[in-house]
């Protein structure tokens, strides 16, 4: 049974839908997603899943294609891409002045943690969002 004071774990699609996409979660999953977003470290798990996507870009693809690039100019391989350290240095980089800028300016860098709170209808403080009953968006339409 759904209950407001036991945040349930959505399931490992919709979590990495939500990590990666930022996708809404099912609403009996919604605590969760609130209590994720107020925890301290937000800013750092949000940029710890873009990690191997850096990695990745700047340790194989950039390497590979200056390699390919000076085979096919040259017709021989010599490595002059980025030292063998950047693949690493730069996405740790890059975490780490995430974490600090949402630190240090929350106001500011904090409109992750604003749209993910108001994206499942909490406030910003982490209240939940009450609707008035029988919530209609727009008034309805006139007959014809």
């Amino acid at each position: 049974m759904y209950s407001p004071t036991a945040p349930v774990r959505p399931a490992l699609h919709r979590l990495l839908a939500y990590r990666l996409l930022g996708v809404r979660v099912p609403y009996q999953n919604r605590y969760w997603v609130r209590d994720d977003v107020l925890r301290p470290g937000f800013a750092t798990r949000q940029a710890l899943v873009l990690f191997p996507v850096i990695f990745v870009v700047y340790g194989v693809l950039i390497p590979f294609g200056v390699a390919v690039a000076m085979f096919l100019q040259y017709g021989e391989f010599e490595y002059l891409g980025p030292p063998i350290w950047w693949p690493v240095t730069v996405p740790v980089g890059m975490v780490l002045l995430e974490t600090a800028l949402d630190r240090l300016f929350p106001r500011l860098f904090g409109y992750r943690r604003r749209s993910m709170l108001r994206r499942h209808d909490f406030h910003p403080d982490g209240s939940p969002i009450a609707y008035p009953p029988f919530w209609i968006p727009y008034p309805p339409m006139p007959p014809r």
